[in-house]
């Protein structure tokens, strides 16, 4: 009587040339997540808005810390290398703040319990033809 379904039988199973294809795919994937993060447009300022309204401006050439009255209280974020993070914020899960820095033109950071919405904005980039129809 054979037993099947053991549950380790599909790492056996694998060749080398599927390990290498898995490998070439991670590599790949990463290469392009690499490519993409570098091609954005630099932002200029972040807009920050509170439940919809424009509560600040801040510049992102800049550096130094801004607060801005959220929902649940005071939201402080800082400006850094041209790039903005959220440093401290009342909400429970601090989700805002494990956004990390962002700097690119269309970036947002949200704090949803707050009502506060941060969107980098800056100059459009310069965007070729990519189809031409009749």
């Amino acid at each position: 009587m054979t037993r099947h379904g053991t549950g380790t039988g599909w790492l056996y199973a694998t060749r080398l040339g599927d390990w290498l294809l898995i490998a070439a795919l991670l590599v790949g994937a990463a290469a392009a997540q690499l490519y993409l993060a570098r091609a954005g447009t630099q932002g200029e300022t972040a807009e920050v808005y509170v439940d919809g309204a424009l509560r600040a401006r801040i510049a992102l050439d800049d550096p130094g810390s801004t607060e801005v009255a959220g929902r649940l209280g005071p939201v402080e974020m800082v400006v850094e290398d041209g790039r903005i993070r959220v440093a401290n914020a009342p909400c429970p899960h601090k989700v805002c703040i494990r956004m990390g820095r962002k700097g690119s033109a269309g970036d947002t950071i949200v704090c949803v319990p707050s009502r506060l919405l941060v969107r980098i904005t800056g100059a459009p980039a310069e965007r070729e033809v990519d189809a031409i129809t009749q």
